[in-house]
């Protein structure tokens, strides 16, 4: 699965948070999330894409969940 951007300041603001959210707040990220791929159509950069690891997927749903149960709280 990929993330798509249309700016790459959006996609280097995602590297970053996800760089935090995987414990390398130094810049010092995987290989995945150090360069967004360019997407091009007729030679012309539309956007970028960034792929969602294993890794950032489970972190994510851990988030997504916790948010759930928390909402759910509020709303009672």
């Amino acid at each position: 699965m990929k993330q798509f951007f249309e700016t790459i300041e959006q996609a280097n603001n995602f590297i970053t948070k996800c760089n935090e959210l995987l414990g390398y707040p130094d810049n010092n990220g995987t290989e995945t999330y150090a360069i967004p791929e360019e997407i091009k159509q007729e030679d012309i950069v539309i956007g970028y894409e960034v792929p969602i690891t294993w890794e950032l997927s489970e972190k994510l749903n851990e988030i997504a969940i916790k948010q759930l149960l928390k909402d759910e709280v509020v709303a009672e």
